[in-house]
């Protein structure tokens, strides 16, 4: 590749501008699989402001997208941060009640 020179004969300075890579968005399946959660999970997640993720659409039903750099943040922030009941944002607790008897 030619250098430009300038009308004094000396090279001419280039200058070379650091394009910004875009980090794609993924979708639920995708960012679930990263977490090592199910993508349902992942949504109940980020419905309750407890994970990152982006909206798209204006309805009631919208299609969330994400970006695994946000989701591994969240989880560090959380890892060295836990929530008052000294779990994770990725509790392991099952929704049911154990099984009581009287």
């Amino acid at each position: 590749m030619a250098i430009p020179q300038g009308s004094t004969g000396k090279l001419a300075q280039i200058t070379v501008e650091k394009k910004a890579v875009i980090e794609p968005f993924v979708d639920a399946i995708q960012g679930a699989e990263f977490l090592g959660i199910r993508p349902r999970r992942l949504l109940e997640l980020v419905r309750a402001g407890r994970l990152p993720g982006h909206p798209i659409g204006q309805g009631r039903r919208k299609t969330w997208r994400f970006r695994l750099s946000e989701l591994a943040e969240a989880m560090a922030v959380e890892k060295a941060m836990p929530g008052a009941n000294g779990q994770g944002i990725i509790d392991n607790g099952s929704p049911r009640q154990p099984n009581r008897r009287n």
